[in-house]
């Protein structure tokens, strides 16, 4: 095991004279709330296979009046496939020193492998949140086409993440974060170790990352930037590994999970680029994009917060179809949500999300959507839950390593009766 750094828990002892330690990082996990992790006898090792109707049986004859015995067409059957996806491997290693472990027994506020163990759950469930959301996308956490004319030194620099690729949520807590560039379809920005470049702060005002990397790659990233390329961001060996996610899922246009796209239209689900702002109107649009090719029931609208309001300051100045009060949820990261009825004669309700980005929304009826695989997320892949049994003495140092551990993926069952609305900007 490489040598690293034991979690600094400083803040933990009470020299810090709080009452309480604050987490700073967004608790959002809407889509993992929504969609729980398939039973357990359907959990798989290896492919899930979900078998989906793409087009109807058509063997019809038509007859006039006193035809006699009709000449029957060929029968054409219903046409079945079989979607196929496997979760993938999400594994978070976190350690923590003997010295902060004796001490927080003692001295701390709460004890220091609960905090350490509480942080890593959420950093966890934010790292699957933004892969259910963003994985596989061609944007990556989003678009970057110029830099802020700010070449700090030869090791460091700042770049602009562009105002519709942007969520401040996305990049809160990431510092020290570390990552991949990519341009074009997939190429590399630098390689070897000069690919991998840490975040080292974030300026949500002027949606400015301040990037730090070797020389050799900060003068490749800058290069890339300055030559107007369009690069991207993915998490270090995030790229073509991580399962696809909404977005992904509904922008595609050919083979996904063993299914053509091309071919069969159920399989695509609706875009509907816009210009301007979303309102109530282009969402009552999207849905009944979406209810021509099948839609019946209700529907998530999930918009970035700034989005929201924009949508909010419309939709308040009209008639309100529920109760504030039942509008509320309050979890996970979800507040007030907006509710009224769409044109597939049901619900469509708007949901801020700390993760989507501003010139994104998606619509999506959350009982299609499958969370799958083998182990949602866990210390132990044994099932052991006490302190004693998943922190394991590092040999030769005088600190505690666990791993945090997850395999699973994604999947829309009905495309077709889904939207990604997008190219949009927020007005406040």
């Amino acid at each position: 095991m490489a040598a690293t750094n034991s979690t600094n828990l400083q803040g933990d002892f009470k020299e810090a004279y709080a009452s309480e330690i604050e987490n700073l990082i967004p608790q959002c996990a809407f889509v993992q709330q929504e969609v729980p992790f398939i039973s357990r006898e359907k959990r798989t090792g290896n492919l899930f296979h979900l078998p989906v109707i793409l087009t109807s049986s058509q063997g019809f004859t038509y007859g006039a009046v006193s035809s006699g015995a009709l000449t029957l067409n060929d029968s054409i059957s219903m046409n079945t496939r079989d979607a196929q996806i496997q979760g993938i491997q999400l594994c978070l290693q976190n350690q923590i020193s003997f010295e902060s472990v004796a001490k927080s027994k003692q001295n701390s506020f709460k004890s220091a492998t609960k905090l350490v163990i509480d942080d890593s759950v959420e950093s966890m469930r934010k790292r699957l949140e933004l892969m259910f959301i963003y994985g596989g996308s061609t944007t990556g956490l989003g678009t970057i086409t110029q830099n802020s004319d700010v070449n700090v030194s030869a090791t460091e620099t700042t770049i602009i993440v562009d105002e519709g690729q942007w969520s401040a949520g996305i990049w809160s807590g990431l510092e020290n974060s570390k990552f991949n560039f990519y341009e074009g379809a997939s190429t590399l920005v630098s390689s070897g170790a000069d690919a991998v470049f840490t975040l080292a702060s974030v300026d949500p005002d002027t949606r400015t990352l301040t990037i730090t990397g070797t020389a050799t790659g900060i003068s490749a990233l800058e290069a890339r930037v300055t030559a107007v390329a369009t690069v991207r961001p993915y998490f270090q060996g995030a790229f073509g590994v991580e399962a696809s996610g909404i977005q992904a899922i509904l922008s595609n246009t050919g083979t996904l999970f063993n299914i053509d796209a091309a071919t069969y239209s159920l399989w695509r689900a609706n875009l509907l680029p816009i210009t301007g702002s979303l309102n109530y109107g282009r969402i009552q649009q999207a849905v009944a994009k979406c209810t021509v090719r099948g839609l019946d029931e209700d529907v998530v609208v999930l918009v970035n917060p700034m989005v929201y309001i924009d949508v909010s300051n419309q939709i308040t100045a009209l008639r309100r179809f529920t109760n504030a009060e039942d509008n509320k949820t309050g979890k996970m990261g979800a507040s007030d949500s907006l509710t009224f009825y769409g044109p597939q004669g049901a619900m469509v309700k708007v949901v801020p999300h700390l993760f989507v980005k501003q010139g994104d929304a998606f619509v999506l009826p959350m009982k299609r959507v499958l969370r799958i695989g083998a182990l949602d997320m866990s210390f132990s892949l044994l099932g052991n839950t006490s302190e004693e049994n998943f922190l394991y003495p590092i040999p030769g140092t005088s600190a505690y390593f666990f791993y945090l551990y997850s395999l699973q993926a994604l999947i829309i069952m009905t495309p077709a009766r889904c939207a990604y609305i997008s190219g949009f900007l927020p007005t406040s």
